[in-house]
């Protein structure tokens, strides 16, 4: 597994993040967060709406050969006050094994896949 998509396996939080990450290769929770950095250039977060912008219509996400629609994409900032994207997916439904997330990020023209073990 590439653990460069883990943020509890990010070392250090003084470098930029970009692309998607969730919060650990091995998941006990009942949830995966994702979150997407850099989703929007700074001249494009600051021309739209961000309140009223639907993400989901940029941001495709897929567990194994699920797509998860509608889904509610809320605006954070990290330590380094970069800006990203972040969802919370129910995952309770999974099976105890290994599962892949593909996040299609249309506005950046990159697709991200990253394994994780549902525990």
């Amino acid at each position: 597994m590439d653990e460069s998509r883990y943020l509890d396996n990010y070392i250090s939080n003084r470098n930029k993040l970009d692309g998607s990450y969730i919060q650990s290769g091995v998941i006990t929770d009942s949830y995966l967060k994702v979150i997407n950095y850099d989703i929007l250039s700074s001249k494009n977060r600051d021309s739209l709406n961000t309140n009223k912008l639907k993400y989901s219509i940029f941001i495709e996400v897929r567990i194994d050969d699920s797509l998860y629609e509608h889904l509610e994409w809320a605006g954070v900032n990290n330590l380094q006050k970069q800006f990203g994207l972040q969802t919370v997916i129910n995952i309770e439904h999974l099976k105890k094994q290994l599962h892949l997330l593909e996040v299609n990020n249309e506005l950046l023209d990159n697709k991200i896949i990253i394994p994780f073990w549902k525990e």
